[in-house]
């Protein structure tokens, strides 16, 4: 496995579903920009890269703090998920963090919130 350590900004609200065993399973999207240099011109180009995230936990409260246009830092196990395009039949592909981690690096609207909250840590 591959392990990914990223920032970012989350896409949307989470959203939580409770396990069999008693768990939460949180899933969310996070966006980054990816710089590419154009090697003929030199020109830089900004694109977005959006990444999803699962997060297992055993506090249902992490979602509540995982809301769109938070910034996080995630690390874990990075994956590429490929699939079928039902719109355009064309093979996608869709990365994929399943995180061990998930750290809150400011919060919504709050952007001067000193600190930080590791949700990994929320019981």
């Amino acid at each position: 496995m591959i392990n990914l350590e990223m920032i970012g900004h989350i896409g949307q609200d989470a959203k939580s579903q409770t396990l069999q065993d008693g768990r939460f399973l949180i899933n969310f999207s996070v966006c980054d920009n990816v710089k590419q240099v154009n090697k003929d011109t030199g020109e830089v180009r900004e694109f977005p890269q959006w990444v999803s995230v699962s997060y297992f936990t055993k506090s249902d409260k992490v979602a509540q703090y995982l809301k769109k246009g938070v910034q996080v830092y995630v690390s874990g196990d990075f994956r590429i998920d490929e699939y079928l395009s039902q719109q355009s039949n064309q093979v996608r592909y869709s990365p994929q963090i399943t995180a061990s981690r998930v750290q809150i690096l400011t919060f919504e609207n709050e952007p001067e919130v000193k600190g930080k909250k590791d949700v990994s840590k929320v019981r």
